[in-house]
């Protein structure tokens, strides 16, 4: 895979070394022919991976700039079959919620929300709404789908959060079963 990045005047690379394994898990899980969403997609890394085996691929961020280099990282690579979306995650996922719109694979890769102790809680609140919504718009809990976190400190966030592990039920009324998110312990 052929990357772009601006390590001089963006935000990060784009194309942390240490997510080279979750690229590649996520590109394996993708469903084939489905449908997959990359949010806070930055350069377009996960998109990357998630269009070779997805029929469409939607990857967003609210930065022009940063997508602007996703899709030249996608012209590089032959890739066509990715919307690059210029908006607000969490508009936006209320939106697709409302027009009840699925996907079989969701990456979540946000940047850190609490840069200091003093915004854990609120950070806490953003990373609990941004996966509950993206669980909301995933195929369902019984269809073949992959819901992904990538998280920059997931240690951090499990600590302030007061959980290691933790076993989550569905968030659609009527579901069965639970899933279990599994962090470093």
């Amino acid at each position: 895979m052929k990357y772009l990045a601006a390590p001089w005047s963006g935000q990060k690379t784009g194309a942390f070394l240490d997510q080279r394994e979750n690229r590649a898990l996520v590109r394996q899980h993708t469903k084939a022919g489905g449908r997959a969403l990359d949010l806070f997609t930055y350069h377009g890394s996960f998109a990357l991976h998630l269009a070779h085996n997805a029929k469409e691929v939607v990857a967003v961020d609210q930065s022009a700039e940063a997508l602007a280099r996703g899709r030249e990282n996608a012209r590089l690579n032959g890739i066509a079959n990715i919307e690059w979306r210029e908006e607000n995650t969490f508009d936006l996922l209320r939106e697709l919620e409302r027009r009840r719109e699925r996907f079989d694979t969701i990456v979540l890769d946000p940047p850190a929300f609490a840069k200091t102790k003093a915004n854990i809680e609120r950070a806490v609140a953003g990373y609990k709404e941004v996966n509950l919504r993206a669980m909301k718009i995933s195929r369902g809990w019984g269809a073949v789908h992959l819901v992904v976190l990538v998280s920059c400190d997931p240690r951090h966030l499990q600590r302030h959060a007061g959980r290691r592990r933790a076993r989550l039920r569905p968030p659609h009324s009527g579901s069965r079963g639970d899933r279990r998110l599994i962090g470093p312990s």
